[in-house]
Formats: structure tokens, C-alpha cells, sequence
């Protein structure tokens, strides 16, 4: 949904869509976590957006405006090891300053290490903007931040379960376990976590079942209704749709908020919804008919992108990945909230829900007493 992204092209929320068409609660849904450097290869490849290492800024990349100028102490004391979504707002506004029409992102440079020394240490990173055109060793590279990590999701419980019966969530699609901001590396764990207990509670269930429930008629007649829904229609492109909402979402929903940037992109996604309805493909052919498959996915996409930016909206401070810029504070964190969207029918409604803080409070630390000093810096 966003102009750039590190998922491959079929990852289109249809989990999420799916949730939210059977009215289950859906919490953080504004927490979307953007990676600083993608890859900014050109819109005629898929390789724009993927992700370009930290460990490229870890070990001494520098980021460069323009004008070859380092900026990220402008924004951080850290420079460019702050935290990804620091780093991804510096670039950000660093790219708002560019009247350049040539360039669109900023550039990371390695060279100053010694072209051998980072061949040596990063040879895929290397080998990735060779096969776009970079010298990542000797030159600089074109970086953009890139949408890469969902917190948002579906309202679970421990073990993966949800409040539909029969219905387990586990993973990206499951909203909760890292609060506001995932740290890096957690997402593979999440999914293998989760997705072993979601293997256990549904053995569990399947064991106590007496017999199978009977189809839902309704649901089913309800869900054929909405996948046929663009074959009784003339047919029209749908590839220009998807980018205008991944337009609208990168411009107004994206790295940077505010309220009148957030009811802007809100007005441009109920307009792509608008068309998308109006929309409609050929069907005289439906074995593998990806245009269909296309139709449904920016569905998903549109229905999940109108949550997003109404839970942005709703969040009036600047939380994890969250940032406002009518609202730059933290605000209080005794009384943290986090959002939740459930649609009854075709009504969405927004609403809060307290923080229960059942292992540590704010300002309070689960480390010893004699845990390292850097160890203690880094909280």
C-alpha cells in the first residue's frame, strides 16, 4: 500500500481484510515501521524498496544529502546509528528540502571504509546494488525509507487465539507483541513463536471438537458475492489505482503525520475505494486470471489502508513508528492507550484501550542492580 515497500508484490493484508470484514477488533493499526535505507533503483524494477542493511550504518555509513553533506546529526546525537525510525524522518525531511527533480531519495556512502574492507564485510549488500546499477564498495547508493513491519493487527490472546471462535492469528497479521515499535530482528522470532502455539491451541481444539460446525450459508453467500463483484462490471486498468493509493499513502500516511496531511490521504484512499467499486474486469477467462487476483488484493489493501489512517488520526501524540508532527510529544506514558478499529457492517469505529502494565512501569527497569553501565544506557 505504500509507493515504497520491502514485502514482495502479492502481500496485500488480505489477513487483515479479512478480519475486519468479520468485525474482529484490529489494535495499533497506525504503527507502521519504516525502514531508513530501500533501495531507490527506478519505478521499472521491483528491487526499489528492498532493504539495505543496518549493519551498513553500524559499521560507519555515512547518509548524504544533495549536496554530499552528512545531516543526521541535524536530527539525533547519534547520527546515523539512531534508531530506524529517527532515521527514517531525517531522510524524510531531508528529501522535503530537495528541490532537486533528478534525485527523489538521499544517498548512504561506504567508500571512505576502503572499497576492498566493504566488499569484504557486505559482499551481498554489494552484489544487490551491483545488480541495480550501484557501486556500493567505491560509490554512493540512493536510499529512501521503506515501508518493512506492520505492528498493527488483530486483537489475540496468548495463544493465538481471537474473539471469533476457531480463529487463530499469529504473526505480522497479529497486532500486540512489540507495542509501538518492533526491534530489529523479532520478526522472524514472532512468526516462529506464535506460529508453534497457534500449531498447538488448534491441535488442542480439533481434539475436544465433538463434531464440525455447520457452513454458514450467509457468510458464504456473502463472500461470493464480494469476489464476483468486479465480473458484473466494465472492465478498467487496476494497476493505476493501486498507485495512486500507494501515492496517497506514502505522501500522507507515511513516514510523517499530520492531521491535515492524515484527512487529505484519508479523502484520496475513500476516492481509489470509490473507483475500485466502479471497476470492474474481464471475465471471460477466470483460470488464472491475475487481473481478478489483482482487483481482490487492492481490495485488502484499500479497506486496511482506511484503518491505518484513521488510527492515525486518533492517536493525537508521537509513539514507536507513530509520529505526528501537529503532535511531536510522547505525551504521558502513566496513561498509555493503544488504539482499536472494528467495522460492524460498513461502520468503522475507533476507540482506546489502557496499557495494563503487568511487569514494569514506566521509568522502572527489569535489569539488576549491577547490569553494565552501557547495558543501562541503551534503555
Amino acid at each position: 500500500m505504500y509507493k515504497y515497500n520491502t514485502p514482495s508484490g502479492d502481500k496485500s493484508m488480505d489477513g487483515l481484510g479479512m478480519a475486519l470484514r468479520f468485525g474482529l477488533p484490529l489494535r495499533d493499526m497506525e504503527m507502521v515501521q519504516f525502514h531508513p535505507t530501500g533501495l531507490l533503483a527506478g519505478d521499472h524494477t521491483r528491487m526499489t524498496g528492498t532493504v539495505l542493511e543496518e549493519g551498513l550504518r553500524g559499521a560507519g555509513g555515512q547518509l548524504l544529502n544533495a549536496r554530499g553533506e552528512r545531516f543526521m546529526f541535524d536530527y539525533d546525537g547519534r547520527g546515523e546509528r539512531a534508531t530506524r525510525d529517527v532515521v527514517s524522518r531525517g531522510i524524510y525531511a531531508e528529501m522535503r528540502k530537495n528541490n532537486n527533480p533528478e534525485q527523489i531519495g538521499m544517498f548512504i556512502s561506504m567508500s571512505h571504509l576502503g572499497p576492498d574492507v566493504v566488499r569484504q564485510k557486505f559482499p551481498g549488500m554489494v552484489k544487490r546494488c551491483a545488480d541495480s546499477g550501484f557501486d556500493l564498495a567505491a560509490g554512493k547508493v540512493e536510499v529512501v525509507p521503506t515501508a518493512h513491519y506492520f505492528m498493527g493487527g488483530v486483537v489475540v490472546a496468548p495463544d493465538t487465539s481471537t474473539a471469533m471462535e476457531g480463529f487463530y492469528v499469529a504473526g505480522e497479521d497479529a497486532g500486540g507483541a512489540h507495542g509501538a515499535n518492533r526491534l530489529g530482528g523479532n520478526g522472524v522470532a514472532n512468526s516462529t513463536v506464535f506460529g508453534g502455539i497457534a500449531g498447538d491451541t488448534m491441535g488442542a481444539a480439533v481434539r475436544n471438537m465433538r463434531s464440525l460446525r455447520d457452513i454458514d450459508e450467509h457468510v458464504l453467500a456473502a463472500e461470493m458475492d464480494r469476489a464476483l463483484q468486479p465480473l458484473m462490471r466494465p472492465a478498467a486498468p487496476v494497476q493505476p489505482l493501486r498507485a495512486a493509493l500507494q501515492d496517497a499513502m506514502w505522501e500522507d500516511v507515511g513516514v510523517m503525520r499530520s492531521r491535515a496531511g492524515l484527512e487529505r490521504g484519508l479523502k484520496r484512499v475513500e476516492a481509489v475505494q470509490s473507483d475500485l467499486h466502479e471497476a470492474g474486469i474481464d471475465g471471460a477467462n477466470l483460470a488464472f486470471n491475475m487481473t481478478w487476483h489483482d482487483w481482490l488484493n487492492l481490495r485488502s489493501l484499500v479497506d486496511v489502508s482506511e484503518v491505518i489512517a484513521r488510527a492515525a488520526l486518533e492517536r493525537e501524540n508521537s509513539r514507536g513508528a507513530h509520529f505526528r508532527e501537529d503532535f511531536p510529544e510522547v505525551g504521558d506514558l502513566e496513561s498509555s492507550y493503544f488504539t482499536l478499529a472494528q467495522k460492524r457492517g460498513e461502520d468503522l469505529t475507533l476507540s482506546r484501550a489502557e496499557v495494563a502494565f503487568t511487569i514494569v512501569r514506566p521509568g522502572q527497569t527489569v535489569l539488576p542492580d549491577d547490569a553494565p553501565a552501557t547495558l543501562v544506557a541503551a534503555q
